[in-house]
């Protein structure tokens, strides 16, 4: 099994290039893109190509794309735009090698019925996957533990990924996220474990659901209340083996050099996995 780290945890002060070598340094197997800002500030002085020849030259290989936003309970016109941007990421992704693109549900403060945030899904989904399948692309939704996300739970986003019903279309597994909204273990317990694309690891401090941000309170992993253990054992008795990923977002964090930022997201990551240069295999 392997560990990977997703750069929005530095994103803001940080650079891809200094993302790459200090993630292989580290002893980080994958790294997470990100598309709006770390990739397109990349882009302004280098090519597609030549990130790819990094990525064939390197040990550090790429997991994901991320992050396709707001993708459901659009208007006609932004539902469009959803998905040109997606043929955008897609194609670079095909270029760059990256197996999934990560997609996030809209966050609004209007009241739509489970029923019409399912449907928009899914048929956004299924649009999506169309342009995914034939350059070998995933598509990996994660759900996002607050109450103003039209998607915010594990139950939730396994059942639109079993309407959707596409090979190619799965689920993201946030710790942060199931925890953040209370999602249930038996609901792990009984997900298909080849509909669970990527499993993203972090920690909180003991607030009750629907009091966490995402943005604001993610701890390193296993530095916070959450029951990882027990959720580390819950994928190991159903068979997962998507890739781990760490992603923390905390304002006491950004404090911390870019460098040691790092560092101690594979530390942290390492100790909770138990993985060690003469045990590297997780699961």
């Amino acid at each position: 099994m392997q560990i990977g780290y997703n750069v929005g945890t530095t994103l803001e002060r940080s650079a891809l290039e200094q993302d790459l070598k200090l993630c292989e340094e580290s002893g980080f197997d994958l790294i997470e893109l990100e598309w709006d800002k770390s990739l397109a500030e990349y882009l302004e002085n280098h090519t597609l190509s030549e990130l790819r020849a990094y990525f064939d030259n390197h040990r550090l290989k790429p997991l994901s794309l991320n992050a396709l936003a707001s993708i459901n309970n659009r208007a006609e016109a932004e539902e469009d735009d959803v998905v040109r941007k997606f043929e955008k990421m897609a194609e670079a992704a095909e270029t760059l090698g990256i197996p999934y693109i990560v997609v996030t549900p809209l966050r609004t403060e209007a009241k739509l019925t489970r029923a019409d945030i399912q449907a928009s899904c899914v048929r956004v989904l299924r649009r999506l996957s169309e342009i995914a399948e034939p350059k070998g692309i995933k598509i990996a939704l994660e759900f996002v533990g607050e109450p103003e996300y039209t998607v915010n739970t594990l139950e939730q986003s396994l059942a639109i990924v079993e309407e959707t019903a596409r090979d190619n279309v799965g689920a993201t597994f946030d710790f942060f996220h199931f925890h953040a909204m209370n999602s249930k273990l038996e609901t792990l317990r009984e997900a298909d474990p080849e509909r669970i694309f990527i499993v993203h690891l972090s920690d909180a401090p003991d607030y009750v659901p629907g009091m966490l941000r995402e943005h604001e309170d993610r701890l390193w992993p296993g530095q916070g209340v959450m029951r990882s253990k027990e959720m580390l054992n819950v994928l190991r008795e159903i068979g997962c083996q998507a890739a781990f990923s760490v992603e923390v977002f905390q304002k006491e964090y950004d404090k911390l050099s870019v460098e040691e930022a790092i560092r101690t997201a594979y530390e942290t990551a390492s100790k909770l996995l138990e993985r060690t240069p003469s045990n590297p295999i997780i699961f």
